[in-house]
C-alpha cells in the first residue's frame, strides 16, 4: 500500500489486508518495525513521513483503485483505524472497495480467508485483452 501511495504514477491498483494504517502506533508494535527505529528507539517523525494517511493527496491519486480488507476482531491494527483510513481515502476522491469481517483478526487464518476475494478484485481491475 505504501509503495502504491508513494509512486501512484507507477501503480494504479492496490489491495491491503489488515493494513498498517494506525492512527497511533501502539508501543507494543513499534519494536516490530525496525525501519522506523533510530538508534533502537521509535522515531515518530519517521513514522509520520511513512504513514499512509500522510501520502493522500487528490491530485496525485486520481484514478487510483484500492481494496481494503480488515476484521473487527483485529487487535493489532484496530478496525476503527482501518475504517478511518477508508474515510480519508474518500476525502481525496478515492473510493475504496472494502471487505469487513466481523470475526477477522490480524493473522494468517484471516488472511487466508480474505485473500481469494482480494485476488479476484485485483484480477477484475486489470485491463482485458480484446480479440478482433
Amino acid at each position: 500500500l505504501r509503495l502504491v501511495l508513494a509512486e501512484p504514477q507507477q501503480f494504479r491498483i492496490a489491495a491491503a489486508l489488515s493494513p498498517a494504517v494506525w492512527q497511533q502506533v501502539p508501543e507494543a508494535a513499534q519494536s516490530r518495525m525496525p525501519a522506523l527505529l533510530t538508534h533502537g528507539q521509535w522515531d515518530q517523525a519517521r513514522w509520520d513521513a511513512d504513514q499512509p494517511a500522510n501520502m493522500l493527496t487528490a491530485d496525485r491519486l486520481a484514478g487510483l483503485k484500492v481494496y481494503l480488507a480488515s476484521g473487527q476482531a483485529d487487535t493489532t491494527v484496530p478496525f476503527t483505524d482501518v475504517t478511518h483510513f477508508a474515510s480519508q481515502l474518500q476525502e481525496v476522491g478515492v473510493t475504496p472497495t472494502t471487505s469487513w469481517s466481523a470475526t477477522g483478526t490480524h493473522g494468517f487464518n484471516y488472511w487466508q480467508q480474505a485473500l481469494p476475494a482480494a485476488y479476484q478484485w485485483l484480477l477484475q481491475q486489470l485491463p482485458r485483452a480484446t480479440t478482433n
